[in-house]
């Protein structure tokens, strides 16, 4: 992991020092496999205005790295980070409501984008916003926007738990017209991905079945237990794929 931004790093102002390594030759000199983009803060005190140029530059700066193998083997995958809410910390932050409202817009336009372009999106601005209104929990910033120890430590885990819910690459994305229901709704939002449960379930099958094989081939077992190895090993793999699943059992008294 490599962190290659720096204090004040905007989509369209990057400042580095002349001679700087290019973008480009630091991603490949990194062999770089996932880019997470953290951007959305400073462009957010354009206000509304904004959002327009935000939304165009969001998109080039995703067109300028799609396809890239800069691992020289697999195409470079985008994710993309909205920033944290500003915190109310009294007179340092006397218009927290104000930069909620911006960072809202900015947030919910990187949604948008990361949608259109088919892209991981991490929410961290609502999750942060609701941390922040809890008057029993500890404070985040140091400034309103700036991380302190514990910040860091909570925003972490708020990124890894958004990262590691990121469907494969594999997974299918229905149109939302199919979704269930009829179309987008609290359950299932617009771009909603499925896993190929029945694919998992071919192949956990036939990974069995070579192994039962192997087994009765090499190793003499009492009558009856090879079919016992069967029974553990289909409901292990029908337990895991099962809890792949983010649609609603509907029949068995709520088993499939």
């Amino acid at each position: 992991v490599r962190n290659l931004g720096w204090a004040g790093d905007m989509l369209s102002a990057r400042d580095r020092p002349t001679n700087f390594p290019t973008e480009e030759s630091v991603l490949i000199a990194h062999q770089t496999d996932v880019i997470i983009a953290f951007f959305g803060l400073g462009e957010s005190f354009a206000g509304t205005a904004g959002l327009p140029a935000f939304r165009t530059a969001l998109k080039a700066f995703v067109d300028s790295h799609r396809g890239r193998k800069y691992n020289g083997k697999t195409e470079v995958r985008l994710i993309l980070v909205s920033p944290i809410a500003y915190e109310n910390l009294g007179t340092l932050t006397p218009e927290h409501e104000r930069r909620n409202r911006e960072l809202a817009d900015y947030t919910a336009a990187m949604e948008q984008v990361a949608t259109g372009q088919e892209l991981p999106f991490v929410n961290l601005f609502q999750p942060t916003r609701e941390m922040m209104a809890d008057a029993s929990a500890p404070k985040l910033t140091t400034n309103g926007i700036h991380l302190n120890a514990y910040g860091y430590w909570a925003v972490g885990r708020m990124l890894t738990a958004g990262v590691a819910t990121i469907p494969p690459p594999w997974a299918l994305r229905i149109d939302d017209a199919n979704l269930p229901g009829g179309g987008p709704s609290g359950q299932y939002p617009s771009g909603t991905t499925f896993h190929p449960t029945f694919l998992y379930e071919v192949l956990w099958n036939l990974a069995l079945c070579v192994l039962l094989i192997v087994i009765g081939k090499r190793v003499l077992l009492r009558p009856g237990r090879l079919l016992a190895l069967y029974v553990i090993g289909y409901f292990t793999g029908r337990f895991w794929i099962e809890g792949l699943r983010i649609d609603p059992a509907n029949s068995g008294g709520g088993l499939r």
